[in-house]
């Protein structure tokens, strides 16, 4: 299957997303501090296949990491899809802007929803 990075402050629903997504056969890299998404990528040793990104908590801005990792090459520009994950208003504007295949989910979400669109993404 695919990496996967996963950037998830809750611990909850990051450890019930890391559980799921490797019993679906993904490799994957968890970061809870969004400050510490760069080291997590490179300790998985090359550009992830997808980013997951849940936008849940109040403080966490995931076009800011998006852009840190447009930056910095660790992604391939325009070729590592992400799916975002959010109770909030999607910015579609902004997700526009960044290159490459992007989808949506709400939280809560049905794990086959998920599962759904990460093995879109990925394939």
């Amino acid at each position: 299957m695919g990496k996967i990075l996963l950037v998830d402050e809750d611990f909850h629903s990051g450890g019930y997303l890391v559980f799921y997504l490797q019993l679906w056969g993904h490799e994957v890299g968890y970061c809870r501090d969004k400050k510490k998404v760069l080291e997590r990528v490179v300790e998985m040793s090359g550009s992830p296949d997808l980013i997951i990104l849940d936008e849940c908590t109040s403080n966490f801005d995931p076009y800011k990491i998006l852009d840190e990792l447009r930056r910095t090459n660790f992604v391939r520009r325009g070729k590592t899809p992400v799916l975002l994950i959010t109770k909030r208003e999607i910015n579609r504007r902004k997700m526009r802007s960044y290159p490459g295949k992007y989808d949506f989910t709400s939280n809560p979400y049905f794990w086959t929803e998920v599962q759904r669109k990460v093995n879109s993404l990925i394939n």
